[in-house]
């Protein structure tokens, strides 16, 4: 697992003492930057990939997460809970992405 340092701002401001949820909550840098992580992102092996395929959206979204999100800042309930909300039924008028994607 990925664990991010901190962050940077695109403009150049340091962030390292930034949380996943700070730089969230703030969404601007305060020199008008984007955030970006100082670590360079999770990949995954081929291997990894595969094991993605079964997987509804909501899961395979949680699964990618999780290796970019700090599990000391936002605890992984959290994120799986805010994952489901994100990708039900009642978000979306194509049920495809809210569906197991074995089933498409």
């Amino acid at each position: 697992m990925l664990l991010i340092t901190g962050y940077a701002s695109t403009r150049g401001a340091d962030g390292s003492d930034k949380t996943f949820c700070d730089v969230v909550l703030d969404g601007l840098a305060p020199d008008g930057g984007l955030y970006v992580m100082n670590d360079s992102p999770a990949s995954f092996t081929k291997q990894q990939l595969k094991r993605l395929v079964p997987l509804s959206y909501a899961e395979r979204a949680l699964r990618i997460l999780e290796q970019w999100i700090n599990p000391s800042h936002l605890h992984p309930s959290t994120l799986m809970q805010m994952t489901q909300n994100a990708y039900s039924f009642d978000n979306f008028d194509c049920n495809k992405v809210s569906t197991d994607s074995a089933t498409l």
